[in-house]
């Protein structure tokens, strides 16, 4: 991986998919991996040139192991998702490039597994989202302690019988005391995250991958995979490991530090009383 990877994208008015290739010493494109699907009956509405940009975010996201903190090149035969090169600000124009917006996807994901497992028929996770997303809007943020609805709206989770909200302050006042309540809260953090310390394997050493579990996924599902062994560092960010890819048919794969926890031998594990 000490060359940078390159993604080959493709979009019709069916599907998207993608190869991501990387080059070895003699400049030769080799295939690390693979993503296609169909597009869902919404994308199916999309102008060519929002289907390319789809085919993008849709492959930056699936390779996103392989591509975070690495530099790559996207190849498209489209000409217009180019402007992307001059936005200066990103997180601007996609949100969802915000780490505020990916907690609250990932409070959002958490809340539809609970009801996923809580309901007793099979109902699509897509049809439970709408009452979720609601759920939250109406629920006070453990920082913040307003909710979500009543900062933006001014709406309450109920109607008031006398006409006025006695409960909350006003909008304007709530909204600067959540602002700052966040700010306090983020400079705590601040302290927390100085004494974080950086892992670190080395071949040989045994870890637990972190499988990725979609919203049915059965509540008691481990979250862990594993062991296996590292075989390499491929770089800064990635490691090589013995677990089979079911896409390339390979006997290891490549992926990101961040799914990977050190493992502990069950017969190593002591209990200590002191």
């Amino acid at each position: 991986m000490d060359r940078n990877c390159e993604a080959l994208l493709y979009s019709t008015q069916k599907s998207v998919g993608a190869v991501l290739k990387q080059p070895d010493a003699s400049d030769v494109l080799h295939p690390i991996t693979y993503h296609s699907r169909t597009l869902r009956d919404y994308e199916k509405n999309y102008a060519i040139t929002e289907l390319e940009c789809l085919g993008i975010v849709d492959a930056l996201d699936k390779f996103y192991y392989y591509l975070h903190g690495q530099k790559f090149v996207i190849h498209t035969d489209h000409a217009a998702p180019v402007w992307l090169k001059n936005v200066k600000n990103l997180r601007a124009h996609h949100p969802q490039t915000n780490g505020k917006v990916e907690r609250v996807n990932q409070s959002l994901v958490t809340r539809l597994k609970c009801k996923v497992n809580s309901t007793s028929t099979k109902v699509p996770w897509t049809k439970l989202l709408e009452s979720v997303t609601n759920e939250y809007n109406l629920t006070p943020h453990s920082i913040t302690k307003y909710l979500p609805a009543y900062l933006l709206l001014g709406t309450l989770p109920y109607d008031s019988p006398i006409g006025q909200n006695s409960y909350y302050e006003p909008v304007n006042e709530a909204r600067n005391l959540a602002l700052q309540r966040t700010i306090d809260y983020h400079n705590k953090n601040k302290r927390y995250d100085a004494r974080f310390v950086d892992k670190k394997f080395n071949p040989g050493h045994l870890v637990v991958y972190e499988e990725f579990h979609y919203p049915n996924t059965r509540k008691l599902s481990p979250p862990f995979s594993g062991p296996y062994e590292i075989i390499k560092q491929c770089s800064e960010v990635t490691y090589e490991i013995n677990k089979p890819n079911p896409l390339s048919k390979q006997a290891t794969q490549i992926v990101h530090i961040s799914k990977l926890r050190c493992f502990h031998s069950p017969d190593k594990l002591k209990l200590s009383h002191e």
